[in-house]
């Protein structure tokens, strides 16, 4: 019996003993963890709310603020206004953020074969603006359906009965593909190339009286100056260099370099390394060397 109770004794001081040390530990970290949890909460509510007002805000932009009230047209073009707006997609009501932009230029420019490039832009609070640059046609193909009207950035813009006679005559090259409004195709894709390089250095240095361009020898490149000087233009370089070799044509071909009347050849093909180019009269073969 007294073991009994010597045991019972024992293990109440074992709990005496133990019991304190937790509620010790327990009154010690509790103020700590409180500290922290009111922390947490509070962030969380911060967070929550900021997200709900970001939420209505984004609610009201998308249904009541930022509707379209104005669409205009910028840019000189062939086309009537309403026509390009009507072809954009985009109408008035339409959200600002929400109207697609992007597949309207592109439905403008697809539509439209003498538009070269569309550039839709928002101004905020409600205004669309719809820029449009007009192509400017850069050379006639001959094909069996007719003659071929291209820009200089390679867009088909329309298939003609007869040839335009402000326009080069451009020969050498067959096509897969002359659909007005999109871009052309050429059998020979270096062809395309070329004569993209040679197009855009024209328009770029505005050289006039060009009557044709020839892309039989893809390799050595010609073209025509007012039906009278054959310009050869050598191999297939970089748009500086074919940019920098027609700008020179266009130096010689200047009185009293060449003559009004003269006929004959000029040679630029060398012109960016040996910064000359011969001319040969083609009556008499005379050669003279012509430099910038």
């Amino acid at each position: 019996m007294a073991m009994t109770k010597k045991n019972t004794v024992n293990q109440q001081r074992q709990k005496v003993v133990h019991r304190p040390a937790q509620d010790d530990r327990r009154r010690h970290l509790s103020p700590r963890k409180s500290a922290r949890s009111r922390k947490v909460r509070l962030w969380l509510l911060y967070g929550f709310l900021i997200l709900a007002v970001l939420g209505v805000a984004l609610a009201l932009s998308l249904t009541v603020l930022f509707k379209i009230d104005t669409i205009t047209v910028e840019g000189e073009t062939r086309y009537d206004s309403a026509q390009v707006i009507e072809l954009s997609g985009i109408e008035q009501g339409q959200n600002l953020f929400l109207c697609k932009a992007k597949e309207g230029a592109a439905s403008i420019e697809n539509a439209l074969p003498y538009v070269e490039t569309v550039e839709i832009s928002r101004r905020i609070p409600n205004k669309i603006v719809i820029t449009v640059k007009e192509a400017t046609p850069s050379g006639v193909i001959s094909q069996q359906d007719g003659y071929v009207i291209i820009s200089s950035q390679g867009k088909v813009l329309e298939v003609a009965d007869q040839p335009k006679e402000d326009l080069p005559i451009i020969k050498g090259i067959q096509l897969e593909n002359a659909q007005p409004g999109s871009s052309v195709q050429f059998e020979d894709q270096n062809a395309q190339e070329v004569l993209q390089s040679i197009t855009q250095a024209i328009e770029r240095n505005q050289m006039e009286k060009v009557t044709e361009i020839d892309l039989t020898n893809i390799t050595s490149p010609t073209l025509t100056y007012d039906n009278r000087v054959l310009v050869k233009l050598g191999l297939p370089t970089t748009p500086e260099e074919m940019d920098y070799k027609i700008r020179f044509a266009i130096n010689c071909l200047q009185p009293p370099n060449i003559g009004e009347e003269e006929e004959g050849v000029l040679d630029v093909s060398l012109a960016v390394s040996d910064n000359m180019a011969p001319f040969r009269i083609s009556d008499i073969n005379a050669a003279s060397n012509i430099s910038e």
